[in-house]
């Protein structure tokens, strides 16, 4: 089946991360958000337990302030990426997560949640997966369709 679509309606942008205290008490530093960026292109997955279901490509990486800034493409070819390009077109709250290792971490005190705080110094990133949003670790991530393209 042919689709009516073109290309350009497949592009994507959002959020992967930021230095923002996540949900599980971890802290990303903008070091690492910059080492994620210089990375180059990664898969985009539809869930990190679904790792082998590649709905698109994350083509380029910026941090901008606090965030790690992401754009890409969704795979036509891809039933999975058509129906999040639907729940995307239809408004639904998605949101990103970076899926890999960490590779260096240390432990620091929060003077603001009064608790210790685990800081991510290194990450070696694999993938992006989509999530939903509320269920999204980091507070700040998110994903849309690009404007006027949709």
């Amino acid at each position: 089946m042919a689709d009516e679509t073109t290309a350009a309606e497949w592009q994507f942008e959002g959020v992967a991360s930021s230095t923002r205290l996540d949900r599980q008490r971890e802290k990303i530093s903008k070091g690492a958000l910059r080492q994620v960026a210089q990375r180059g292109p990664v898969d985009l997955v539809a869930a990190h337990n679904e790792r082998e279901v590649v709905v698109g490509r994350i083509e380029t990486c910026e941090v901008e302030g606090e965030l790690l800034r992401v754009r890409g493409r969704l795979r036509v070819d891809a039933p999975e990426a058509r129906e999040l390009r639907q729940r995307l077109a239809r408004g639904e709250r998605l949101g990103l997560s970076l899926g890999g290792k960490v590779s260096r971490a240390h432990w620091g005190w929060d003077s603001n949640t009064e608790g210790p705080v685990r800081h991510l110094d290194e990450v070696a990133v694999e993938h992006v997966a989509v999530c939903r949003a509320e269920q999204a670790v980091n507070p700040d991530v998110r994903v849309r369709l690009v404007e006027g393209e949709q």
